[in-house]
């Protein structure tokens, strides 16, 4: 299985149709599972749970995270790739309320983020959405990987043949 290229795998991160899940450490230190929206820019990741949101107060307690980016299997170029992230994540914003100001930079990738699952989304709409979910509040987090593995397509041949073929 070929890695993607760092182009390759900026395209495919970018697409609205992939789903970024997010695995975090609960109260307990088990894994805690969850899909969300995410955005990449920079080669850094940007997650905004909703304040009240299990998986935030995780993150803001212990920033260990891996995420696991795949989808797109409707699309045969897209197939079977993936992006697999290990990293900490660290609280940059929240929990409030997603900042008033259109010029201020938690609210710039909050859109930005938002926009990538809905590239048409106007500023004014985001503007209309976030005005009818202020009561909710978000955290935003900032992960910088320290470890990034890509791959797509066939099974690599390291997994061809891994059992001897039975003689009946």
């Amino acid at each position: 299985m070929p890695k993607l290229t760092p182009e390759q795998m900026r395209d495919f991160l970018a697409r609205p149709d992939v789903v970024c899940h997010i695995s975090c450490l609960d109260d307990d230190g088990a894994p805690y599972l969850v899909p969300t929206f995410y955005l990449y820019e920079d080669d850094v990741f940007y997650l905004w749970p909703r304040a009240r949101s299990r998986w935030g107060e995780y993150l803001e307690r212990d920033g260990r995270v891996a995420l696991c980016i795949d989808g797109g299997v409707e699309d045969p170029d897209q197939w079977a790739k993936r992006v697999v992230v290990r990293g900490r994540a660290e609280l940059i914003f929240g929990p409030g309320r997603i900042p008033d100001n259109p010029e201020n930079p938690v609210r710039q990738l909050v859109y930005r983020t938002v926009r990538r699952s809905d590239p048409d989304l106007t500023f004014a709409d985001f503007v209309s959405w976030a005005a009818g979910i202020e009561d909710v509040g978000f955290r935003l987090f900032r992960v910088e990987p320290s470890k990034v593995t890509s791959w797509w397509g066939e099974y690599a041949k390291r997994y061809r043949n891994a059992y001897p073929t039975p003689v009946w």
